[in-house]
């Protein structure tokens, strides 16, 4: 696991394996967490 924290932008990237990502979303004071599971991916 590594992680990287950049005060100039105050933003964190937390990298929890070293593959790369399948899915990844941003997160922000104004971001409301989601009501209902996204549909699954064929």
């Amino acid at each position: 696991m590594r992680i990287a924290y950049y005060p100039e932008t105050d933003s964190m990237y937390i990298d929890l394996s070293h593959k790369e990502s399948a899915e990844s979303d941003e997160v922000s004071p104004r971001t409301r967490p989601r009501t209902q599971s996204p549909e699954p991916r064929t």
